[in-house]
């Protein structure tokens, strides 16, 4: 049998924890696009959506109270953790049987005491025989 294996990535430069710590007490909603491979009995199909991610930034953590995607049909509703400044978002969204895992990074050079200009990251979406996954990105508006 082939296989076949469709990769999407980002880059950019990371933010940096200290200015994550910069954006304590601050709260930040990015928007954006999502782009993925969903596997089928035999074919991969790429499909686009969107999120809207709320996050708090704190001294030492930051938490991703919200994020909320739209993908291939369906709504997904989730957060995160509180997590450390110096570690990757993770954020879990479900929708039904579904489950979306998020995982990824702010990016940009924010101006003092200002939340990272970006978001970014891979998304997977397993459960009841569901199979996708692919990139986010946004920007703070």
């Amino acid at each position: 049998s082939n296989t076949v294996q469709i990769q999407h990535w980002i880059a950019g430069a990371v933010s940096t924890a200290a200015e994550l710590a910069g954006a304590a007490n601050k709260t930040a909603h990015y928007s954006g696009g999502l782009v993925g491979s969903v596997a089928l009995p035999g074919q991969i199909t790429e499909k686009l959506g969107s999120f809207d991610a709320q996050v708090r930034f704190g001294v030492s953590h930051y938490q991703v109270q919200n994020f909320n995607a739209a993908f291939d049909g369906r709504s997904y509703l989730g957060s995160s953790a509180s997590t450390r400044n110096d570690a990757l978002l993770n954020a879990v969204a479900t929708s039904g049987g579904r489950v979306m895992n998020t995982q990824g990074y702010f990016f940009g050079s924010p101006a003092p005491g200002t939340p990272p200009p970006e978001i970014g990251g891979h998304f997977k979406v397993t459960g009841g025989g569901y199979d996708a996954a692919g990139v986010f990105a946004g920007a703070r508006h």
